[in-house]
């Protein structure tokens, strides 16, 4: 059997809707594009829905 080599990275621990809000913050603040648009967020939101209902109608 092979072996599986295990790298581990570092992580900043961090608040993720902390972090989340202050991108938003910062991109009207600068007005600068935000980190995902509002097509992607709509498409990750729609997956997510998605995935649930397949969930659910498929046990």
């Amino acid at each position: 059997m092979e072996s599986i080599a295990i790298d581990s990275l570092p992580v900043e621990q961090t608040e993720p809707l902390l972090v989340e809000l202050e991108a938003f913050l910062g991109s009207i603040r600068n007005d600068t594009p935000p980190v995902v648009s509002g097509e992607d967020g709509y498409k990750a939101l729609k997956l997510a829905h998605d995935i649930m209902e397949f969930m659910r109608t498929h046990r």
